[in-house]
Formats: structure tokens, sequence, C-alpha cells
């Protein structure tokens, strides 16, 4: 073999190699993409299978009207941790997604929908927790002063 078609082979094998190189690269991308899809969704699906389950439960839980006071403080209490605990689950969702939104993934539009309807029912869910402490601090108020209304009415009867 002269050395022009050595060259020539050589050339063929470098450009060859290269393309493979970029097939085996794209492929690799778009694996990557698919294992973190795959994860953003089942993480997604999860974290707004909890937000609906607090939702309800807020909904069906204790009526502050009917409830004894120190059991629905209690359930507050505890909801107010699990909602503090969940929002660090969802800054990381939320930033998984976003690394997730890019020109190269062709599922960017729905992992933007899927944040967006997140940060929508969060939203909700805090809203209407923020309301029950608000019923919660009412009925508190109101506890107290039936009890000072009791204690006036007692005083009243000895004199």
């Amino acid at each position: 073999i002269s050395a022009p078609e050595l060259q020539k082979k050589e050339l063929h094998w470098k450009e060859s190699h290269q393309q493979d190189e970029a097939l085996a690269a794209a492929k690799s991308h778009s694996e990557c993409f698919t294992q973190r899809n795959s994860l953003f969704n089942k993480e997604a699906l999860q974290a707004e299978a909890w937000i609906k389950s607090k939702l309800q439960d807020l909904k069906d839980g204790c009526n502050v009207q009917y409830c004894p006071l120190q059991d629905w403080e209690e359930v507050s209490q505890t909801l107010q941790r699990d909602l503090k605990d969940f929002e660090n689950t969802l800054i990381q969702l939320n930033q998984l997604g976003e690394q997730l939104i890019c020109k190269l993934n062709p599922t960017s539009d729905l992992v933007k929908k899927q944040l967006s309807q997140l940060r929508e029912q969060w939203q909700n869910l805090k809203q209407m927790a923020t309301n029950q402490m608000r019923a919660l601090g009412g009925a508190r108020s109101l506890q107290e002063f039936n009890q000072k209304v009791d204690k006036l009415e007692a005083w009243i009867k000895v004199k």
C-alpha cells in the first residue's frame, strides 16, 4: 500500500471512529435523559400523591368545632412538621426538573407542565393548612373566652 493510500485509509478510519464515538455519546446522553426523566416522573407522581392525600386529610380531618382542641392542635403540629419536611423533597424535585428542561430533552414541555402542576398543588395545600391554623387560633380564642365566661358566671353565682 502506498503512502497516500495509507493516509487515506487512516483518515477514513479516524472519521469512522469519530462518528462511532459521537453516536455512542449521543446514545449515552439519550439514556441519561431517559433514566433521569423516569426518576423525575416517579418522584413527581409520589409527590402529587402525597399532596393529594394531605389535602384530603385536611378536608376530611377534624373539624375544629367538633374535635377536642388539644387533639386538633396535635394534628396541626404534625401537619406543619410534615409540610416542612416535604418542602425539602419538593426543592430537590424542582432542581431535578429544572435540569431536565433543555433543548436536548424531548420531554422538556412535559417536565415544565408537571413542575407547574406540583407548584400549584403545593400552594393549595399550604393555603389550606394556613386556613386551618387560623381556624385553630380562632377556636382557641373562643375556648379561652368561654372559660373566662364560665369563671365569671361561677363568681357571680357565689356573690
